[in-house]
Parts: C-alpha cells; sequence; structure tokens
C-alpha cells in the first residue's frame, strides 16, 4: 500500500515521485508502482523490438513482391523500401502493444507495497491512548501526545528506533 509519508522526508509528494496528479492511490490498493512501471518497458521494449523485426521482415516480403513485377532491381528496390517502413511502423505498433501488455501484466502481477502494517497498528494504539488522554487530561496533554504518536509513526515508516510515547510528563 502506497501511504502518506512513508519514509520519504518532508515531500509529502515523494512516494508519487513528486507528481501527485498522475500518481494517486486514495484507497492504497495499487501495486507497487516500480514493479509496474519495469513491466510496461520491459514489455515496450520486447514489444518493440519484434515489432521492428516482424514488420521489417514482413514489409520487405510484400515490398520485394511488389517490386518484382517491375523486374530484379524493383524487387530489390521495392523489398528495402518495404522493410524500412515496415521496420518503423511495426517497431511503433509493438511498442505500444508490449507496453501495454507489460502494464496489464505489472497491475496483475506485482505485488502490493504492504510496508508499513505494523507501523499502522502502532499509530492507531498511540492515537487510541492519546485520545483518552486528551479526554481525561486536556487538549494541551493530548496535543503532546498526538505530536508524540506522529513522531512515532514516522520513526516507525522511516526503520528508525522509535521513540517512547509522551503520556505523563505533557
Amino acid at each position: 500500500m502506497i501511504r502518506l509519508g512513508c519514509g520519504v522526508g518532508l515531500n509529502t509528494y515523494g512516494y508519487v515521485g513528486g507528481n501527485p496528479l498522475s500518481f494517486y492511490d486514495p484507497l492504497g490498493l495499487e501495486p507497487n508502482q516500480v514493479c509496474v512501471a519495469a513491466c510496461t518497458a520491459a514489455g515496450s521494449v520486447a514489444g518493440g523490438y519484434l515489432g521492428t523485426v516482424g514488420g521489417g521482415a514482413l514489409g520487405g516480403t510484400l515490398g520485394g513482391l511488389g517490386g518484382s513485377v517491375i523486374g530484379p532491381g524493383g524487387a530489390v528496390a521495392g523489398g528495402a523500401a518495404g522493410a524500412a517502413a515496415g521496420s518503423r511502423a511495426g517497431g511503433a505498433a509493438g511498442s505500444a502493444a508490449g507496453g501495454a501488455a507489460g502494464n496489464a501484466a505489472g497491475n496483475a502481477f506485482c505485488p502490493e507495497d504492504d510496508e508499513g502494517d505494523d507501523c499502522d497498528a502502532l499509530n492507531a494504539t498511540d492515537t487510541s491512548t492519546c485520545n483518552g488522554i486528551t479526554r481525561v487530561r486536556g487538549a494541551r496533554a493530548g496535543a503532546a501526545c498526538h505530536a508524540s504518536a506522529s513522531e512515532r509513526y514516522g520513526a516507525c515508516l522511516a526503520g528508525r528506533p522509535i521513540p517512547p510515547l509522551n503520556t505523563w510528563n505533557n
């Protein structure tokens, strides 16, 4: 799951590469986007290569057949022109199709990024504790506790040592 502030420093949009308009996951259900991007790129490269080779072969064959009406020189010229055109068109189409297939495969098979589930449980417990402190000891004590809970949550997500929750001397 992608979570706001998951150890990316002060930039709260760091988890989406600084581009929250293009990359978002409001429910935290998207697969690991690095994995999906790698699958998309690999599919695009593979599809582009296969499209270039296949399109060039098909274009060369058809161009050669068409040029053979003129004679042997026409077959060679037609084959060369057909291969060049077929490679360009096949490469572009293959890259687009391969990228789409790679993206679909990535979305289907890439694991979700589930880091931070333990941190979420810790944060839920801390928040509940701080809400109780707010009810019993007042808003000022509750605010200090909640600030401490936020610090603990950030430390947990970043993999740093977790400081104690400020519940008593606040």
